[in-house]
């Protein structure tokens, strides 16, 4: 230990010491070395009342207690002060009651300290004390200003159960042994900002009944506030959380400041109540924020820069405003009560995300700044807003009120394997996953195997039990609420994808011949081959270039049948290209030419034809361009 040891008492000193606490129960032994022997004799001379020894304005200020200091149950009145002491053995004060002020103001504690139970009436400070063994505050009673500024506590450091009733500061302490707040109550305004907590620190079930402050505070080892309360503004701004901190089961009554906190690890928050909160964040998030099955009263913004945001459950009873980068996001079950807009978001202003962007790029998915929506699988959606997502993965199957679901902004779908087979247009994730099964069953269907459209791993433990494969109907169920919904806002052409997606997933479960389903699917074989021709010849209506080609088609090949035996006079090939493009347009009027019985049955079906190409043309057109 650092300093010079104070020098012992004369024996005339220390009797005139004795003397005095005999006389009037007063001790004073400022900056003097304090020996077994000495110790002693004045616990000897200090006066009982009840039992318990009364101790009267003490003052130890600077004494050197070389021997173990055994004071449990003792009362003290008036005045106490310790500052600038030093135990070099235990010390021991529990059960002990402090009626005055009392300041232990840069004590060192070599070994442990026990203040369990003890009561300390007015304020109290231990600014600056360095506690190098077990601290120990349980059960303790603060009923005044009390104060741990600066303090140092080199061991494990308990204060469950105690209770503060006036202020309590922590300001700029540092625990590096363990901290445990258990179960404590602060029934005045508390902080611990730019606290450092090197090791693991719990304040599970703790109450705190006015504002508390963890702004610039540190944790390094594990944080729990498992069941806490927090009756007024929690504020955490700029804190720093190096593994997981666990919020679960805690309740908020009033604002929570998150802005710049940085979580390195997970930050749960799941079933919490969350009254009176209005935002959340900015804060950048390494590992999972997880809001599962917590309930926000009001209306919320959340803004986060994380790896990974999970709402399980999560009931939205005011609606939110989520903005988010990079974050990979769960929805499932979630409930939007009100209005409310989940969407990608430019950096957040004074906010440095570099890092995590650099961090989730070594991850087994590429990263971008856009959020990647996972998952909406039986969320009720009607009051929802999407906008600025990947949408490649997401799973919709069970979303409840899907069709009144908007989309605004960029929002990226998946799209089909690149190629000649296949239309460009936006797919789901269940498709993808559809066609990979059947590719396994033996249909050859190569290509739809989309790393994009995959799940982390991690979703399967977050969401066990999930089935990822749905059947043809029900995609195509899903298909058709996306569609409707789009019909509803007005946008055509953001319907037009939607509708060929749903009508391919009918024309594959009427192929498979399975019967009817939840997405009204076919399962007559002149219904099956009714859609599989809509597909064929317009690409159910959307493709205008099908429809074209198929009017170019029928008249090239009419022509040579004609040419070779539908003219009782013979014509030549060009007359007969002549005719039969004529006769796609003259669907009222009569030939003029001779015919055959072969003549006059294609002429009829030329007059038939070409007008249903020719709609199907404008329709798919009018389908791309219509707003």
């Amino acid at each position: 230990m650092a300093g010079t040891k104070p020098m012992y008492l004369s024996e005339a000193e220390a009797r005139s010491a004795i003397n005095r606490i005999e006389r009037d129960g007063t001790i004073v032994f400022r900056g003097v070395r304090i020996d077994g022997p000495l110790l002693g004799r004045i616990w000897k001379a200090v006066p009982r009342q009840d039992g318990k020894p009364v101790l009267k304005n003490v003052q130890f200020d600077g004494a050197w207690f070389e021997a173990d200091v055994g004071m449990d149950g003792a009362r003290f009145e008036g005045e106490v002060s310790f500052r600038n002491a030093t135990f070099e053995q235990a010390a021991r004060f529990e059960r002990a009651e402090f009626l005055g002020p009392t300041d232990f103001i840069a004590v060192t504690f070599a070994g442990s300290a026990s203040f369990s139970g003890a009561t300390f009436a007015q304020r109290t400070r231990f600014d600056q004390a360095k506690l190098l063994g077990a601290a120990g505050f349980g059960r303790a009673a603060f009923e005044g200003a009390t104060s741990f500024a600066h303090a140092r506590f080199s061991s494990a450091a308990s204060f469950r159960r105690a209770t503060f009733v006036d202020e309590a500061t922590f300001q700029a302490a540092r625990f590096r042994r363990g901290a445990r707040f258990r179960e404590t109550k602060f029934a005045g305004w508390a902080s611990f900002s730019r606290t450092h907590f090197d090791a693991e620190v719990g304040f599970r079930e703790a109450s705190f009944a006015k504002a508390v402050q963890f702004e610039r505070a540190t944790f390094e080892g594990t944080a729990s506030f498992h069941g806490a309360s927090f009756a007024r503004a929690a504020r955490f701004r700029s804190a720093t959380f190096r593994q997981d901190v666990s919020f679960d089961g805690a309740q908020f009554a009033d604002d929570l400041s998150l802005e710049n906190a940085t979580f390195h690890s997970d930050a749960l928050f799941t079933d919490v109540r969350f009254e009176g909160v209005t935002r959340l964040g900015p804060a950048i998030a390494f590992g999972r924020v997880a809001l599962d099955r917590s309930s926000f009263t009001d209306n919320v913004q959340i803004s986060l820069s994380a790896g990974r945001l999970t709402c399980l459950k999560t009931r939205f009873r005011g609606g939110a405003n989520i903005r988010l980068r990079w974050a990979q996001i769960l929805l499932d079950e979630a409930q939007f009560e009100q209005p409310s807009i989940v969407a990608g978001s430019a950096r957040f202003e004074g906010m440095k995300d570099q890092r995590l962007a650099r961090t989730l790029a070594r991850g087994p998915q590429l990263a971008s700044a856009r959020p990647v929506l996972l998952s909406l699988r039986g969320a009720d959606v009607g009051n929802l807003v999407l906008g600025t997502l990947d949408l490649r993965a997401c799973r919709f199957a069970g979303t409840h009120n899907l069709d009144q679901l908007r989309m605004e902004g960029d929002v990226e779908f998946a799209t089909p394997p690149a190629g000649w087979r296949w239309s460009r247009r936006r797919t789901l994730a269940e498709e993808h996953s559809w066609r990979i099964e059947q590719t396994r069953k033996g249909r050859k269907w190569a290509g739809w195997d989309d790393a994009a459209c995959g799940l982390p791993d991690w979703v399967g433990l977050a969401v066990p039990d999930k089935r990822d494969t749905l059947g043809a109907g029900e995609i195509a169920s899903i298909y058709r609420a996306l569609r409707k919904g789009r019909e509803d806002n007005k946008d055509e052409p953001g319907s037009a994808d939607f509708y060929y997606g749903e009508m391919e997933m009918r024309r594959q479960r009427a192929s498979q011949g399975l019967g009817r389903a939840p997405g009204r699917v076919t399962r007559d074989r002149g219904e099956r081959g009714i859609l599989w021709m809509y597909w064929l010849i317009s690409g159910y209506g959307l493709r205008a270039s099908r429809a074209l080609t198929a009017l170019l088609f029928t008249v090239v090949v009419f022509a040579f049948v004609l040419y070779a035996w539908g003219f009782e006079q013979p014509e030549s090939l060009a007359s007969a290209f002549l005719f039969s493009t004529e006769s796609t347009t003259s669907l009222l009027r009569g030939t003029d030419r001779p015919l055959t019985t072969l003549g006059e049955t294609l002429w009829v079906a030329l007059r038939l034809l070409g007008p249903v190409f020719f709609g199907l043309a404008l329709l798919s057109l009018r389908g791309r361009i219509k707003r």
